[in-house]
């Protein structure tokens, strides 16, 4: 097992699990961290094995988000929060996979087909937000990257495999609607933050996507 592989697989636990939370309700502890330099470090840290232009674009926002964090209160971030994505909201930016797709039909299909990929791997489909949820398909994916490595430490091949396959079907059919929800969010949101962690996941899942793509072009 190469420790490239392990150092990737923490890293994109860690991001998936960043990502969920940042893109979740906000909380006091999140405004107090953003508000430190040790945050950004940490986050440094984290993007470090992952590539593209992850660093790059927390570099770009670093100042900003210290700023903003350090000059306003949560209230604030609940406000903007609402405001830009509760969907019934005319300037709404929906962050659930299935308002990206056309038809009541297969939009009730894709929740329930997720429901059963999150009962495959023992995840309660009962959580406090849906199960397309940008945030809980985050948590999901950062579960299933942890799954994967204790997998390929144990040397159970297969489990890695249902690992990886459970993860493609997320990527391909659940986060291809990321691009479109960072253009919403461009267009209506006034927090530095939104337009970051948007600017991230949109990176990020491009990147995992192209090395999704790579892997199964090298296995057949």
């Amino acid at each position: 097992m190469n420790p490239k592989d392990i150092d990737a697989l923490t890293s994109r636990a860690l991001l998936y699990k960043l990502i969920s939370t940042g893109i979740d309700y906000p909380t006091q502890k999140l405004l107090d961290a953003l508000s430190t330099d040790e945050y950004y470090e940490g986050f440094d840290d984290v993007l470090a094995p992952l590539g593209g232009q992850l660093k790059e674009i927390t570099s770009a926002f670093r100042e900003k988000l210290l700023a903003e964090s350090r000059q306003t209160d949560l209230e604030s971030f609940e406000i903007e929060y609402n405001r830009i994505f509760q969907i019934s909201h005319v300037d709404a930016c929906p962050l659930t996979a299935s308002q990206y797709m056309k038809g009541e039909s297969r939009q009730a299909m894709a929740v329930a087909q997720l429901r059963g990929l999150y009962k495959n791997f023992g995840v309660n489909t009962v959580p406090l937000r849906e199960p397309d949820h940008l945030s809980s398909l985050c948590e999901f994916m950062s579960l299933l990257c942890a799954k994967e490595l204790h997998a390929q430490k144990s040397g159970v091949m297969q489990r890695v495999d249902d690992c990886v396959t459970a993860q493609t079907i997320v990527i391909e059919d659940y986060l291809s609607f990321v691009p479109l929800l960072q253009k919403a969010i461009a267009n209506h949101t006034r927090k530095h933050f939104y337009l970051w962690i948007s600017a991230i996941t949109v990176e990020f899942i491009a990147l995992e996507r192209d090395q999704f793509l790579l892997t199964s072009a090298k296995a057949n």
